[in-house]
């Protein structure tokens, strides 16, 4: 699961002026996911012991009720994924995060 970056300070939570930010308080953030993305595929490529054969992104979202960056949040992390995959990362799944995914927490 991938959403963004927190930016912390002091033990809590630091909003900067530079960053763009969802209504969680998280950095929208596509690098992260390339990054994270390509960090676990030097992780375990050459691993002897790992099984891993492909990874997949099991959720990524925003938190965003007027849906005003959705569109371009789902875009931009599209696009890292395709980066990497275009580096050699085998990404074989993406599954986008909605509000309908907490349906089960009403429970």
């Amino acid at each position: 699961n991938y959403y963004g970056k927190e930016i912390t300070r002091g033990g809590s939570i630091a909003i900067r002026d530079d960053e763009e930010y969802s209504e969680s308080g998280r950095v929208v953030y596509p690098a992260g996911l390339y990054s994270l993305l390509k960090d676990f595929d030097e992780r375990y490529r050459d691993d002897e012991t790992s099984t891993i054969q492909s990874y997949i992104v099991t959720e990524n979202g925003i938190s965003d009720a007027s849906d005003v960056m959705r569109p371009a949040y789902i875009v931009e992390h599209l696009l890292a994924v395709a980066r990497a995959v275009d580096e050699g990362v085998p990404v074989s799944g993406y599954l986008h995060w909605t509000i309908s995914d907490n349906w089960e927490w009403a429970d």
